[in-house]
């Protein structure tokens, strides 16, 4: 029950209106003290602590200062992700989770000088985290990460992450079957600034060049 509120209290303060923002705020607010609640009831359960992790990210997307991103951001991986990932370290959930949450703590480091080394390694983790993710889908069984435009989707952040930490090779791969898939084009990566550090690349050159499908 407790579950079921906060993640229903998530959801009511993901989608408030524009002009209801406090409304937002509180309903995250909320949902945070009833998914802690029941991650405390069912200390088993990965779910409530995935449900918290998720409020705190959606918290750190409402902040408007980068350093209460950050604050927000880390609360998910320490409140939520992580201990999901201590009870069953192959949720699919809690790893998605943790690579989003070490994603934008990568880009805000990234906007401070000399914060390169510390923006590189949240990228690492990410690109680990997406990948135990993928790892994760057995043939002929239905995939924990959903639907077959929700796997692409989280093999492109794959990439994303994997450009910022230098594995490059291993980004030109995904994005090439991306590509041939139909589920992005040349035009889209072109316009995606976390490809732009890499542009004059000859591998993102030569998928810039592949045929859209």
């Amino acid at each position: 029950l407790l579950h079921n509120w906060g993640i229903g209290l998530l959801s009511l303060g993901t989608h408030c209106p524009a002009g209801e923002g406090v409304r937002g705020v509180m309903a995250l607010t909320q949902a945070a003290e009833r998914l802690t609640a029941s991650a405390a009831f069912n200390r088993g359960d990965p779910a409530p602590l995935n449900g918290l992790g998720d409020v705190r990210m959606a918290q750190a997307e409402q902040a408007v200062d980068a350093a209460a991103k950050g604050e927000a951001a880390k609360a998910a991986l320490e409140q939520g992700y992580t201990p999901a990932l201590a009870i069953n370290d192959t949720n699919t959930d809690a790893l998605v989770g943790m690579a989003e949450a070490h994603l934008l703590l990568r880009s805000l480091e990234a906007g401070q000088q000399g914060r390169g080394d510390a923006a590189r390694s949240h990228a690492a983790t990410a690109a680990n985290a997406y990948r135990s993710a993928l790892s994760q889908h057995r043939p002929g069984q239905p995939s924990p990460l959903g639907l077959f435009a929700e796997r692409c989707d989280v093999r492109y952040n794959f990439a994303c992450a994997a450009v910022h930490c230098g594995r490059e090779q291993e980004a030109a791969q995904v994005l090439r079957g991306l590509i041939s898939l139909g589920h992005t084009s040349p035009q889209e990566l072109s316009a995606d600034e976390d490809f732009h550090a890499v542009r004059d690349q000859p591998w993102l050159q030569q998928l810039l060049q592949m045929p859209a499908v």
